[in-house]
């Protein structure tokens, strides 16, 4: 698709979203009425855009929740469903999403090892990011502990497996996924585990980049 396709596609899914189930859902709530029949659920519905359209969003509000290529725009559809941009690599895509801060409370708090999580972000799908009021740090799934290269995926963090604090250990999750984190961030991440793991650095060097598998 041409950039102007690619536009107008996106603002028709945009505005699409009185035409489903979520929409029907937040209806009721608020005592409107909803619309008819069977209708299809906007989450989990993700469409390719391009790099001019992703960038034209990004600069056009201040961006919510904006980590490692991911942001929310601060405009939202209703309720605390907004437009969800992401940057995988060289490829782009926007989907309608729940904004997590506005939607944490009706889920239970998850336990990590620095207590109850009062922020969660996920950083991309198997990557979480969970703050406490005392610490925080990165979650990896299983899935993704196993595209880790073999040295990081080695490595022992700590807080226990599949947990990066916030203060050194998370420079393993960017090395491995920098796909996933902005050129600063991953050069803090070197800086950080040639500081406090310069063994292990050299030998994710030998090893090879991260894989980014899900």
């Amino acid at each position: 698709m041409t950039h102007d396709q690619l536009r107008t596609e996106y603002f028709r899914r945009l505005n699409s979203y009185r035409q489903s189930a979520e929409y029907a859902d937040y209806a009721k709530e608020i005592g409107s009425t909803p619309p008819d029949g069977e209708l299809p659920s906007l989450i989990g519905d993700r469409w390719e855009i391009d790099r001019d359209l992703y960038e034209e969003f990004l600069e056009m509000l201040p961006p919510l929740g904006w980590k490692g290529g991911t942001f929310f725009m601060s405009e939202f559809s209703f309720g605390d469903i907004t437009s969800k941009f992401t940057k995988e690599g060289d490829r782009y895509y926007c989907e309608h999403a729940h904004y997590p801060p506005r939607n944490r409370a009706q889920s239970p708090p998850v336990e990590t090892p620095w207590g109850l999580a009062d922020h969660v972000t996920e950083i991309a799908p198997g990557i979480v990011s969970y703050s406490t009021p005392s610490h925080g740090g990165i979650h990896l799934s299983p899935a993704r502990l196993a595209a880790m290269p073999k040295p990081l995926r080695d490595f022992r963090p700590w807080a226990g497996l599949g947990w990066y604090e916030e203060d050194c250990d998370w420079a393993v999750v960017a090395l491995a996924f920098p796909q996933f984190f902005k050129p600063d961030d991953v050069t803090a991440a070197v800086d950080t585990l040639t500081g406090s793991k310069p063994e292990l650095y050299e030998q994710f060097l030998a090893a090879g980049r991260g894989k980014g598998g899900v």
